[in-house]
């Protein structure tokens, strides 16, 4: 059975190219990008009962498409142990591309 972080990368590639904090070749929007950022495990006598990842997902976009962020958002919202929320969405003039950021928390594991 896959884990929760394989589905999580596998939702997100039926949705626009995606990768782990970088693409290793430059890309055409849309594409998606997601990293962690801490572990929030909850510990008890010496163990880790609940493992937890926080972290964003990106979504890079040459026009906005609020049917891609749909798209998006309905894939994430069938994920078990998966919480999200809109964090950000910003204009970057530099690269041409709207960005819009999603904070999430995954549970990997609960013993």
């Amino acid at each position: 059975m896959p884990g929760n972080l394989e589905v999580l990368f596998t939702k997100l590639k039926t949705i626009a190219p995606t990768a782990h904090l970088a693409f290793r070749a430059s890309q055409y929007a849309p594409y998606i990008i997601y990293y962690f950022e801490t572990d929030r495990n909850f510990y008890a006598d010496n163990n880790s009962y609940v493992k937890k990842k926080s972290g964003t997902i990106e979504i890079y976009l040459k026009k906005f498409d609020q049917a891609l962020l749909d798209k998006l958002e309905n894939a994430l919202e069938s994920l078990d142990n998966f919480t999200f929320s809109l964090q950000q969405e910003t204009y970057l003039n530099d690269e041409n591309l709207y960005l819009i950021s999603y904070e999430f928390e995954l549970i990997e594991g609960v013993r």
